[in-house]
């Protein structure tokens, strides 16, 4: 994945207009598989069956997403100082519901 699909992913509106310019399509948010792209109609289609989403839809609605409301512990700005760690209430993988990425 690149820095670009990652700030994508996250919710940065540029960085997920700069992706649909350049014909690259984010990653399901169901499942994690990709989707396959139909250039000359501009549309995404989603071909596994192990996802919720099914037919058509077009590349600018699809990478267009919110921000996730979570993460995982090892990746939030809290983990290496935060009560999180220190008490050891949770590990690196474990899902934090109150995420807040890392500074880059």
């Amino acid at each position: 994945m690149t820095e670009l699909e990652r700030h994508a992913l996250m919710g940065d509106a540029e960085a997920q207009k700069e992706c649909t310019e350049k014909g690259i399509v984010l990653h399901c948010p169901f499942c994690g598989q990709n989707f396959n792209f139909l250039d000359d109609l501009n549309m995404v289609y989603h071909t596994y069956d192990c996802c919720i989403v099914h037919g058509l839809i077009p590349l600018p609605q699809w990478n267009t997403r919110s921000a996730p409301t979570i993460g995982r512990c090892g990746e939030c700005k809290h983990w290496d100082y935060g009560d999180c760690y220190r008490l050891e209430l949770s590990r690196p993988n474990d899902y934090c519901s109150y995420f807040e990425p890392k500074q880059s």
